[in-house]
């Protein structure tokens, strides 16, 4: 006759059959990957910079270097058209990054950020995250605001940047001597 008492019906581990994972994340890693190489197919922007910062390239200087040359047939290749290229999404972060404001609690911009998907839970973040940093160019215009982004960003992120872009503004020669502290305090702060 085979007793139980209370201890040992506690000890009984109860057999439970594992969770079916289902949806996306039911698809095997290889055709993930595929998905994710068509998300993260087109280059992103993302701009580390204060709220009224403008990124203006100068027109390139040129010299006319020979006069009256006469070519019987234009061989300068043609330009391709600028018109169909279309400009890569960028999102900007005016705010210090690492400052968030408690009372708002969390609260997810779908349409401001700048991959979603990476959003949606762990795993997918961590199968993302390489993706994710590899297709992002990030924009500074500030040298204190691209270290406060190495301060916060992840290990895995840094590891997997591959384009930085930096703007660099300078205030040209000093027209006087006692201002040129000012353009040397600005080069060393870069």
């Amino acid at each position: 006759m085979v007793t139980t008492t209370f201890f040992s019906r506690a000890r009984r581990s109860a057999v439970h059959a594992p969770n079916k994972i289902r949806g996306f994340l039911a698809l095997p890693g290889e055709i993930r990957n595929q998905i994710y190489n068509y998300y993260f197919e087109s280059e992103r922007r993302c701009e580390i910079v204060g709220n009224g910062a403008q990124f203006t390239q100068r027109s390139p200087q040129t010299i006319k270097l020979s006069l009256n040359l006469a070519l019987a047939k234009d061989t300068t290749p043609a330009h391709k058209s600028e018109a169909n290229i279309i400009p890569p999404t960028a999102v900007r972060f005016p705010r210090p990054l690492g400052k968030y404001n408690a009372v708002r609690g969390l609260c997810t911009n779908w349409q401001g950020s700048l991959h979603a998907l990476s959003l949606v839970c762990k795993q997918i973040y961590s199968e993302t995250a390489t993706f994710l940093y590899q297709k992002t160019v990030f924009v500074f215009n500030a040298p204190k605001r691209m270290v406060n982004f190495f301060r916060f960003a992840s290990s895995v992120g840094i590891e997997n940047i591959t384009k930085l872009h930096l703007h660099y503004n300078t205030y040209g020669h000093p027209h006087r001597t006692d201002f040129r502290i000012w353009q040397e305090k600005h080069s060393q702060s870069w």
